[in-house]
């Protein structure tokens, strides 16, 4: 069991943690890297990454390879301001929390995972400063 995480001062980097002994093997680092902020893990093993900084600023979403560490754009400005929370949606979708969005009014962002085209899912007054996201499975 390895768990994957991002972040760091400096750029940071994706870091897999043995679950039950805790050794640490650093997967990704530098690249497209400049304030790594979210991690989320795709049903394939990948691990997304949220960057605000990234791509000259406009921030985005870093797709890692998780063999590899090979860095790949999923997707970046648009309607991006501050990316920081990431989730993977039952769909395969990718859900982006940026508290600076739609002129400043923050919301989360749907991410087409092949095609890195954005969505804008909600939005409002009830959004701004949210730095998380979580899926909760619908009730059967």
């Amino acid at each position: 069991m390895e768990q994957s995480l991002a972040g760091g001062q400096g750029g940071g980097r994706v870091t897999r943690i043995h679950a039950k002994t805790g050794a640490r093997k650093v997967v990704s680092s530098a690249g497209s890297f400049t304030s790594a902020a979210g991690v989320a893990v795709e049903a394939d093993g990948s691990v997304l990454v949220t960057d605000a900084n990234a791509f000259g600023g406009s921030g985005g979403v870093i797709r890692v390879h998780p063999k590899t560490g090979a860095q790949t754009t999923v997707s970046s400005g648009g309607s991006f301001v501050s990316p920081l929370g990431i989730a993977v949606a039952a769909d395969g979708s990718i859900l982006v929390a940026d508290s600076d969005a739609f002129g400043g009014k923050g919301g989360i962002i749907r991410v087409d995972p092949a095609t890195g085209a954005q969505t804008k899912l909600s939005s409002g007054k009830k959004f701004g400063g949210h730095r998380r996201l979580a899926i909760v499975p619908a009730a059967n």
